[in-house]
């Protein structure tokens, strides 16, 4: 099997293809880990209905995906334009790292999208690591601009009301019951504000059992609160620490509370 080598004259010939029929954007969309809930990422697309030039770009310049654009499928086409071609078309995309590599290696050789090609290779500088889930506002905002650059330069004309509407929705950060609960050290928090209680800090101001409460949207007594100072039913121990169904501290005790109530039972009846 042949084995191609990437030449200056290649990379000079695709930049001059993407230049004419190529597309190079900022794309957008949805991404809940996000705390815009949206996610930018580079793009870069060429279509043509010759087989053997999309054949090259494939075999050269490795894309992330391909298919085939055909006239039974240009109904969407049609119905926006009012015509739709008779061709069979060739489609390549390059996404995200991969798209980068490819501005990379035709980059010198741009001419026309050359702007549009810096904005993509600057929004992956924006972009975090695969372990971190989400951005800072003002790298949110930074990346909404360069999406904004891009598509002014690929001649797309917003309105302010158009604009306002693509503007990312910031959403208030979720803290880690973990961050809460170091966030309440910090500030000098070391155990619950309800009253009478004097259990352990655990979050927002409240201990285990009253944090678990409020998120069960249960009521959070106050005064004589449902939980403390209970004992065994058998060995008189204290059984505050353990769950509030619970009315013995073992099974033990449990057992030898039942035979006892048995046994008073048995005299009782003779």
């Amino acid at each position: 099997m042949t084995e191609y080598v990437l030449t200056e004259e290649d990379c000079a010939y695709a930049a001059a293809f993407i230049d004419g029929e190529g597309s190079i954007i900022i794309a957008r969309a949805k991404n809940k880990l996000n705390r815009s809930g949206t996610t930018f990422y580079p793009y870069v697309c060429v279509t043509n209905t010759d087989e053997g030039v999309i054949l090259f770009l494939e075999r050269m310049f490795s894309p992330t995906s391909k298919y085939v654009k055909t006239p039974k499928n240009c109904e969407k086409t049609k119905a926006k334009y009012g015509f739709s071609g008779n061709k069979k078309a060739w489609v390549l995309r390059w996404t995200y790292e991969n798209a980068i590599e490819f501005i990379e290696k035709i980059y010198p050789y741009l001419r026309v999208k050359k702007r549009q090609a810096e904005n993509l290779v600057a929004l992956q500088g924006l972009k975090h690591n695969a372990a971190q889930m989400s951005y800072d506002d003002e790298i949110i905002m930074k990346q909404f601009d360069l999406y904004l650059a891009n598509r002014r330069l690929n001649g797309t004309v917003l309105t302010d009301e158009q604009i306002e509407e693509l503007r990312p929705k910031i959403r208030e950060a979720k803290q880690t019951t973990e961050a809460r609960r170091r966030a309440s050290l910090r500030a000098g928090v070391n155990g619950c504000d309800i009253p009478g209680c004097e259990r352990e800090h655990y979050g927002v101001g409240l201990c285990r059992y009253h944090w678990r409460q409020k998120n069960e949207s249960k009521s959070v007594k106050t005064g004589v609160v449902r939980g403390l100072d209970r004992k065994c039913g058998q060995c008189s121990c204290d059984i505050s620490n353990l769950r509030i169904d619970r009315k013995f501290c073992s099974h033990s005790c449990k057992a030898k509370w039942h035979r006892a109530k048995k046994k008073n039972q048995d005299g009782s009846a003779s």
